[in-house]
């Protein structure tokens, strides 16, 4: 008996810390999605890529996610702002200047919450 108890609230316990916010938003004219799934202190991100992006900032209304990325090719800071409110989202990549191939552009949309 235990046992099951033990399952019961290990189950239920990972399965009521889960949090995503699945959204999407138009390009040229095409539906695109995006996924944030809550990581500990971090999100994934997948639909734009998959990057593991941490935590900026988060209250009851606002989730700001922000990583800097440095690579060979390009550097810039990526920066994804939730309002879990209103059920929508803004994301950007703003690159350095040297970065010559890539553009800085927003994208936005609505967003469907699942878990908490």
């Amino acid at each position: 008996m235990k046992i099951l108890i033990t399952c019961f609230f290990l189950f239920f316990s990972s399965a009521a810390l889960t949090e995503t916010y699945s959204c999407a938003y138009d390009f040229f004219d095409e539906t695109r999605p995006v996924t944030f799934e809550r990581s500990n202190d971090n999100f994934i991100v997948s639909g734009v890529g998959e990057n593991i992006i941490p935590i900026f900032f988060e209250d009851y209304e606002i989730l700001v996610l922000s990583r800097v990325i440095v690579d060979e090719d390009i550097s810039g800071l990526q920066t994804s702002i939730i309002n879990k409110i209103k059920k929508n989202f803004r994301m950007t990549i703003l690159y350095e200047f040297d970065s010559e191939d890539q553009t800085s552009a927003i994208i936005q949309g609505k967003c469907i919450i699942f878990g908490n």
